[in-house]
């Protein structure tokens, strides 16, 4: 996920305290490294409470979040980390 994408999920998840993990190597990445977003709850309830955020916002529109990349949601992937979770 490109760090723009990270940055625009942690400001539409204010609820979940996120943060972000530089170089995340997940299943799958096979050794390469990408930006993952660290997660307190369920990442179904997170992404449900993007899409919220994202209806909830007035006149939304995706150019003004320059440099994400929304394809990055297609293919998102997540771990759980002992108590919490990561998407990457």
């Amino acid at each position: 996920m490109k760090k723009a994408t990270a940055d625009f999920l942690i400001e539409m998840l204010e609820d979940d305290e996120p943060g972000i993990i530089d170089s995340y190597s997940g299943r799958g990445c096979h050794g390469e490294e990408t930006v993952a977003v660290k997660l307190e709850s369920d990442p179904f309830k997170a992404m449900a409470g993007v899409v919220s955020s994202i209806f909830a916002t007035p006149h939304f529109d995706p150019d003004d979040y320059p440099g994400v990349d929304y394809k990055d949601f297609e293919s998102m992937r997540s771990d759980q980390l002992g108590k919490g979770y990561v998407i990457y």
